[in-house]
């Protein structure tokens, strides 16, 4: 009996928000022991985001690297210094990570279905696809938690109006361009979207 209490428990608290946080968590927790057991946490492109950092703090700039990943994994450090800078990014990431997978699920809650909201995030935070990306030295992972929230922030910002959202929103589109330059795509969505919201405000009155 008490065998099967514990697993209705565990099942019940699986089915949370919660739960689904405590899976992400075990399961990119995995992926740091395995990468950085195996070594496999640094790429060849690695390097040339400490040399971008380098330049900076030299007075130069790197016409390859946009700054805010050397400056990410430049000032850690220069902080802590080899090998402890590494795992310290790594597990700065993770967490940084975990935390958009909480934002994530606010995200899918707009659908206005708990089991959609709860196996989108499952997808996003628990099949490894994702969360495999997050134990390794390149702008991949703050560019996938980033991108979730800019998402949340700019989501928000549209249908309150809210001028701090509003603001954040703007902080996180800028430093997903400064991260990679691709992102400069999100410039005219968001104020498509923007717009959207205006109209919008401007009809309900």
């Amino acid at each position: 009996m008490k065998t099967k209490a514990l697993k209705n428990r565990l099942s019940q608290f699986l089915g949370t928000e919660k739960g689904l946080l405590a899976m992400s968590a075990i399961v990119v927790l995995y992926a740091l022991v395995y990468h950085y057991g195996k070594g496999t946490f640094i790429y060849p492109d690695t390097e040339t985001y400490f040399n971008a950092y380098y330049s900076l703090t030299g007075g130069e700039t790197d016409m390859f690297r946009t700054p805010v990943y050397p400056l990410f994994i430049g000032i850690i450090s220069s902080i802590l210094g080899n090998p402890y800078n590494y795992i310290a990014i790594l597990l700065l990431q993770v967490a940084i990570f975990l935390l958009s997978v909480h934002y994530f699920y606010r995200i899918a809650c707009l659908l206005k279905s708990d089991k959609i909201a709860y196996w989108l995030t499952f997808i996003y935070g628990v099949i490894p696809i994702v969360p495999s990306w997050t134990p390794i030295i390149l702008t991949e992972s703050l560019a996938i938690s980033g991108s979730v929230f800019y998402l949340y922030f700019t989501i928000s910002a549209v249908k309150t109006g809210d001028v701090k959202k509003t603001w954040l929103s703007t902080l996180w589109l800028l430093l997903l361009v400064m991260l990679r330059p691709s992102f400069i795509y999100l410039i005219p969505v968001s104020f498509f979207m923007f717009r959207i919201g205006n109209w919008r405000e401007s009809r309900s009155r």
